[in-house]
């Protein structure tokens, strides 16, 4: 216990993360959804800028951009284009203007941590517009908008860290900086700023004017735990002329995405929906808008749509009238649907969910229209795909950490696997071996409360090594392996169960968590063998999957290393001073070995496969990594002496 104790105060003390007991809540060391976009993209050539220069209005509310900014007006790709960076409080007092926000964190273009110095101030993202004719001599009318919001779902950041607005002197070519905000302790409502652009090196053909963050990486043990922080969102950027009271937004904008039309899920397997869909829809969806205006606003022809793309039958629309808003009030619209989410298709189905309105004439319309795809797959989800957080146990040595999730199964099938989205550390400090389980469930009365907790186990397996891949939503699939190491699955009749892991060391192992979703109330742990409820808020990416084993192809595939492992003869282990490795029987082909510590730090790389002399290497246990033709495996092995 001592040593779990110490190990919080030192999280508190260095990182102010959350954390509660024994569950620790954690920033993300990348950002998946751009390394699957990157992944996943056709093209997998770096951002192409135009060089064409822009006319005035500039004007970017980053509610029709994916990932990274829009090519028509940026020239770089540093910061995360998202929807999902908003905290949503009860009075609104935190949205964005409109859907859609510019994120700028300590994570470069491809989603990894910049390779900055630890506990010193740096450079991060930019984000960069293109040139502009500004070759309006003496104007001053001309201003550049924004609004910003510091924190966001991130932590809290240091003084020095800052957000920087700079305009570039094109008769000088250097960049002069025009305003900046210092870190914050706390998430602050989005504010806006204006700043006038009238000095003459400005007011040329080309002018440009970009954001840059200034982040400090802070100094945390084991370096594993350094993650992302210092958010700063911005919004509705805008440049323009005849902007001497141009101050108020005039504009309704959607702020949010199209809430699921499940009760509990956010998805769930097409052949389990089908056994009652009026059991599982909660009958609404919510959509939610806003007024940035300082006067009375009306949506008009207000439209929701739901269209079966797997199937040829007409849209469902539900036509719902006008609205009157009040100035900067936001509205959550609640849709009745009567639509059923029916459809031919057998094994799977995906709906296209669109809502939409019209304004006034000068109202903006690229941000009057929002959609949402829901899926009906092979699998039970809570989360929405996309993690903005890690949540994860650390032991004390006294008895394994166990995570069991709650799932609500509607129908006899048969469990073929279990995906987990597990947050990679760096250095591969937590990729330690960890048991597969499922539990069933009992009802129990406590303190005279009654909850379904875990019971029996019904399947376990140990031989798992978390598993990071760039595919499908950045889950990995885990099949049930049987005894003697074959393909199994298990029945589970209609009912609750628990699906999740035992740990085997005490180092802290993670998933994703979803902050725009919240099903804590189904996360069970365990670490001083009593069950326990979370005291955080989320919805964990981990997800159940059902039917034929051929259907568990959509997603990046984890077999247990003893499986694995087989092909590769790895002698002897435990091992005192040499260690002999083939594959197959054949050294040659084997690209080359990797030696890392339980903490994640790379010991050695070695081409040479004769032998890896370990003489020098203290006792005990290690990560050996086998690199192959572009494919690995992980083995634990031990050194003795």
């Amino acid at each position: 216990m001592y040593k779990k104790i110490v190990f919080l105060i030192i999280f508190v003390v260095e990182l102010n993360i959350h954390l509660f007991s024994q569950e620790v809540l954690l920033g993300l060391p990348n950002n998946p959804v751009i390394k699957n976009y990157i992944d996943n993209s056709k093209s997998k050539e770096k951002y192409k800028a135009a060089t064409d220069t822009l006319k005035l209005p500039f004007f970017d509310d980053f509610s029709n951009s994916n990932i990274y900014p829009d090519q028509l007006r940026w020239v770089n790709n540093f910061v995360f284009i998202n929807q999902t960076n908003i905290v949503i409080d009860s009075a609104n007092s935190y949205l964005p203007p409109s859907i859609g926000v510019a994120t700028f964190d300590a994570l470069d273009e491809t989603g990894n941590l910049y390779n900055l110095s630890v506990g010193v101030p740096a450079v991060a993202d930019f984000l960069t517009s293109k040139p502009i004719d500004l070759n309006y001599p003496n104007d001053t009318t001309i201003f550049l908008s924004f609004y910003f919001q510091p924190v966001g779902l991130g932590y809290a950041m240091l003084p020095e860290d800052s957000l920087i607005v700079e305009f570039k002197d094109i008769i000088n070519n250097v960049w002069v900086e025009q305003w900046f905000a210092l870190g914050d302790t706390s998430v602050k409502p989005f504010k806006f700023v204006r700043l006038p652009v009238r000095d003459k090196n400005f007011l040329q053909n080309g002018f440009q004017f970009r954001f840059k963050n200034y982040v400090t990486l802070q100094n945390v043990l084991p370096a594993s735990k350094i993650v992302n922080q210092d958010f700063w969102n911005v919004d509705y950027i805008k440049l323009d002329r005849n902007r001497t009271t141009d101050t108020i937004m005039h504009d309704i904008a959607y702020v949010l995405p199209i809430s699921s039309p499940l009760k509990n899920y956010q998805q769930m397997p097409w052949n389990h929906f089908k056994t009652s869909p009026s059991k599982f829809l909660s009958g609404s969806s919510y959509v939610k808008y806003k007024n940035n205006d300082d006067r009375t606003r009306y949506t008009n022809d207000r439209l929701f749509s739901i269209t079966d793309l797997l199937d040829n039958t007409a849209p469902f629309l539900y036509k719902f009238g006008q609205d009157s808003i009040s100035p900067t009030r936001s509205i959550n619209y609640k849709i009745p649907l009567s639509y059923n989410f029916t459809s031919t298709s057998t094994d799977s189905a995906i709906f296209l969910m669109q809502s939409s309105y019209t304004s006034d004439v000068f109202d903006s319309v690229c941000n009057n229209s929002v959609s949402r795809v829901q899926k009906f797959k092979n699998y039970y989800a809570y989360d929405d795909g996309t993690a903005e957080d890690s949540w994860g146990l650390i032991g004390d040595g006294s008895i394994n950490g166990r995570l069991a999730y709650r799932f609500y199964i509607a129908k006899t099938d048969s469990l073929q696997a279990i995906q987990f989205y597990f947050t990679p550390a760096l250095n591969l400090a937590n990729q330690q071996y960890f048991q597969l389980i499922v539990w069933n469930a009992q009802v129990a009365t406590t303190n005279g409360v009654t909850d379904t907790i875990p019971l029996t186990r019904i399947f376990q397996q140990i031989g798992y090594l978390p598993e990071f891949t760039n595919q499908l939503n950045q889950f990995y699939t885990y099949p049930l392996f049987g005894s003697n190491n074959n393909d199994t699955s298990i029945v589970l009749a209609p009912g609750y169960y628990f699906f999740g892991w035992e740990q085997t060391t005490e180092d802290f192992l993670s998933v994703g968590l979803d902050r725009n979703s919240d099903a804590m109330s189904n996360v069970y742990f365990n670490v001083e063998n009593y069950w326990e409820h979370s005291r955080f808020k989320g919805a964990l990416m981990i997800r159940p999957v059902f039917g034929n084993r051929r259907d568990v192809i959509y997603t990046g595939i984890a077999t247990p290393t003893v499986k694995a492992s087989d092909k590769f003869a790895i002698y002897p282990n435990p091992a005192n001073d040499l260690i002999n490795i083939a594959f197959d029987g054949d050294k040659t082909k084997i690209n080359n070995v990797e030696l890392y510590n339980t903490i994640g730090q790379l010991l050695y790389r070695q081409n040479n496969l004769n032998a890896i002399d370990v003489r020098n290497i203290k006792a005990g246990f290690y990560l050996l990594k086998i690199n192959n033709d572009g494919n690995s495996i992980t083995k634990k092995i031990l050194i003795g002496r």
